[in-house]
C-alpha cells in the first residue's frame, strides 16, 4: 500500500469547558483510575487558560491525614 495521497486526519476532541468539537486540542489535564489506563481532557485555545488545574492527589491525603489527626486531640 503506497501513502502516496494518504492523509491522516486529525483527532477530534472535545473541549472541557465550551463542549465544542476542536481539531486542534490542548492538553489540560489527566485522569488517573485504579481500575485501569485513565485518559487526557482537553480544552481548545481559548478555554485552556481558563481550567482550574486538578489538585494534587497527595496534598489532599495530607490535608485528610491532618484533619484526623486534630480530631484525635481533642
Amino acid at each position: 500500500m503506497s501513502s502516496e495521497g494518504t492523509r491522516t486526519p486529525k483527532p477530534l476532541r472535545m473541549c472541557v469547558r465550551c463542549q465544542r468539537i476542536i481539531d486542534d486540542p490542548v492538553l489540560v489535564g489527566e485522569v488517573h483510575t485504579n481500575s485501569g489506563p485513565g485518559w487526557n481532557v482537553y480544552a481548545c485555545w481559548r478555554c485552556a487558560p481558563l481550567v482550574p488545574s486538578a489538585p494534587d492527589p497527595l496534598e489532599i491525603i495530607e490535608a485528610a491525614e491532618r484533619r484526623r489527626r486534630e480530631r484525635r486531640s481533642r
